[in-house]
């Protein structure tokens, strides 16, 4: 979803929240409240351009095809004992 520019909100209690943030991701809280989530004052807008971008950038940059490649050479080298580059 991220990598399509959907806008996601995610609970701030989930740990996922924290990681989204650190990849770069523009992610929306969700704060639970004892109101409920039913209390949202959303924004359901379509993310801007940056943010769209920024999130597509996060998720090529960690499973994108570049960052799998790196990581079966470093699982390969591992194995057959070679320093991982």
């Amino acid at each position: 979803m991220l990598l399509k520019g959907a806008r996601l909100y995610v609970n701030t209690r989930n740990p996922v929240y924290p990681w989204l943030q650190d990849l770069g991701a523009a992610v929306d809280a969700l704060r639970p409240s004892n109101a409920g989530f039913a209390a949202l004052d959303a924004d359901f807008a379509p993310l801007a351009e940056g943010a769209r971008r920024a999130n597509h950038n996060a998720m090529l940059g960690r499973f994108g095809e570049a960052q799998k490649r790196v990581k079966t050479r470093r699982f390969v080298a591992r194995l057959l004992g070679e320093p991982a580059g």
